[in-house]
């Protein structure tokens, strides 16, 4: 998940196990710029509507799909074993790795209005369907459009942005009314436990900057404090000290949003695979 337009940690050494109670201070009831965005991206889409149609498990079971002589699509086991899309020929594969399974790309036979799976299409007859990727991104984006809080827009047949901040806030609501008063640690109490934190590099980052002669702080944190006070209006205006105070507990409680959007995407991803048995 992505986020926009929020304040960074302080200088204090605050990170993202900072901690928020539910009467913290902050602008994040108002107008405050902070956006929850998930990019969802379905795992080897072709190859993987394909493989639900034959039966097959594209979690465990090496599958490719095949255009013309070449992988267009090949799925994760498959990768394991070697193959790859434009590499190894379907002939080859065949030969060396024959517990890969394979089917060829939908085609539309010359003449047909409907598209088929022959075992042998050829390209002076046959033309490619998309239609059968096309249902399956319709069903994809039906799940994802139908949950409530969430903003869908589309970025191909099979990947899309969400804004789901909406989503993530009455997530946050319910866990603290849960938590009925206690303090709650994002990582700890808030974050869908399956979700993969990115490596936190911020050291190396300040290494970085520092032998340029400025700062993580300089370059980022107090551009982004400077941009949220502008966008939060006059309760954050005063003293350093006050603003870069109201900005701690306006990041702490950011924290928390974004640990409560990763309930809501893990939620959409398991209803997605629940559903049609898509992986993204």
């Amino acid at each position: 998940m992505l986020f926009r337009c929020g304040a960074g940690p302080s200088d204090t050494g605050e990170d993202a196990r900072c901690s928020s109670s539910p009467g913290v201070s902050s602008c994040l009831s108002g107008a405050d710029p902070m956006r929850c965005i998930a990019h969802i991206d379905m795992d080897c889409f072709y190859a993987q509507v394909e493989a639900v149609r034959l039966g097959v498990d594209c979690r465990v079971t090496p599958f490719a799909l095949v255009q013309w002589g070449s992988f267009i699509a090949v799925n994760y086991p498959a990768r394991a074993r070697g193959v790859k899309r434009f590499c190894l020929s379907p002939d080859e594969v065949r030969r060396e790795l024959p517990d890969v399974q394979m089917s060829h790309i939908a085609t539309y036979a010359m003449g047909e209005s409907e598209y088929c799976y022959p075992e042998a299409p050829r390209i002076n007859t046959h033309k490619v369907s998309l239609e059968p990727y096309r249902h399956a991104s319709r069903q994809i984006f039906a799940i994802l459009r139908a949950e409530p809080g969430v903003v869908v827009g589309k970025a191909g047949i099979d990947e899309a942005y969400i804004d789901v901040t909406e989503a993530a806030r009455r997530e946050l609501a319910e866990v603290r009314a849960a938590a009925a008063g206690a303090s709650l640690d994002p990582l700890a109490d808030v974050m869908e436990p399956s979700t993969r934190l990115i490596e936190d590099r911020r050291a190396e980052m300040e290494a970085w900057f520092g032998a340029r002669g400025t700062s993580l702080a300089a370059v980022f944190d107090e551009p982004m404090r400077a941009l949220v006070r502008g966008e939060c209006g006059a309760e954050l205006e005063g003293s350093r000290a006050f603003c870069v105070g109201a900005d701690d507990a306006a990041y702490a409680e950011r924290c928390l949003l974004l640990c409560a959007a990763s309930r809501v995407v893990h939620r959409l991803r398991q209803r997605i695979y629940a559903e049609l048995h898509y992986d993204c």
